[in-house]
């Protein structure tokens, strides 16, 4: 399930086994819910709870605002408590041009793992214009951003909690702006992020190729770019 909220890209999934009727997990997710924003805000960034077999991750982007964060946490709880009433895994990379975030849901562990699927792509319907541009020149440039980008995003940073992050700006030969992000939970480590960035970077080349922009997520990354500034972090 893709979905774009009021001009917002956002790679949202549910996956898993249902509930049982039977079971305690969706008051216990539930509960876990009730404060993830604000242990977020509490843990500079990144939260990672259980309750019994229900547990819930959640994420901010680096230099996030405060309610921002809270606001785009509490949207994306929102969404899967609507889309995924029945399902025991969800994940939601969601966000607006103040913040990105991530809320993920599992009856399993995840900590420390890294998992690359399922994952959710995103593509502009805008496809550029090959018989006008050098897709040849792009191409070259747009490589040499990926590479920027993932080379920022995978240098963990040890002052910040959300150490694996990067977001650049580039101006190629015709285009003025390019704008690129990438992102990883910060519980796996940099080799495991540049792999998960590293395949989400692939599935847009392999499938969506000659978009005008695009986002790939999986439940440990992801991958952003487009023609304009869409996180107040490139102004």
């Amino acid at each position: 399930l893709l979905q774009t909220f009021n001009g917002v890209k956002a790679g949202f999934l549910c996956v898993g086994s249902s509930i049982l009727s039977n079971s305690s997990y969706r008051e216990n997710r539930d509960t876990l819910f009730s404060s993830l924003a604000s242990n977020v805000i509490t843990n500079r960034g990144f939260y990672n709870g259980s309750l019994d077999r229900a547990h819930a991750l959640a994420l901010c982007r680096r230099d996030f605002e405060r309610q921002a964060c809270i606001n785009c946490i509490e949207k994306a709880i929102k969404e899967i408590k609507r889309s995924c009433p029945d399902k025991v895994e969800s994940f939601n990379w969601d966000g607006d041009d103040a913040v990105s975030c991530l809320v993920r849901t599992t009856d399993r562990p995840t900590f420390r793992i890294l998992t690359l699927g399922p994952l959710t792509s995103d593509p502009s319907p805008i496809s550029i214009d090959s018989s006008t541009k050098n897709m040849t020149l792009f191409r070259q440039e747009w490589e040499i951003t990926v590479n920027r980008t993932l080379e920022a995003a995978t240098a963990a940073n040890p002052a910040s909690v959300l150490k694996y992050y990067g977001a650049v700006n580039a101006e190629f030969m015709e285009f003025p702006n390019v704008y690129m992000m990438m992102q990883c939970t910060p519980d796996i480590t940099s080799g495991e992020c540049k792999e998960c960035l590293g395949e989400c970077v692939k599935y847009f080349r392999d499938f969506s190729w000659g978009k005008q922009g695009g986002t790939i997520g999986r439940p440990s990354c992801v991958f952003r770019w487009d023609l304009y500034s869409f996180l107040r972090s490139f102004r």
